[in-house]
């Protein structure tokens, strides 16, 4: 998991032919990418940050762990 809570649920939002990728973490919807936040978020991408796991492998330090496999599974939602 790439957060830091027990639970996170994905979700998406449709606006026609553009997907607006979520995740729902204590009830509150942080975007996955600039667009979701805006529109369905926080309207903060640095909101996320504090339930974001850092990247502990070696050479990754500082990183946080990539979002990318989280949002594919997301964007799916709105299929």
């Amino acid at each position: 998991m790439a957060f830091t809570v027990e639970e996170a649920t994905l979700g998406c939002y449709k606006d026609g032919d553009t997907k607006a990728p979520v995740v729902v973490i204590d009830g509150k919807s942080y975007g996955l990418t600039g667009y979701a936040d805006a529109k369905y978020g926080q309207n903060n991408l640095n909101a996320l940050d504090k339930f974001w796991k850092k990247d502990t492998r070696a050479g990754r330090e500082g990183m946080k762990i990539d979002l990318s496999a989280v949002t594919r599974e997301a964007n799916k939602l709105c299929e």
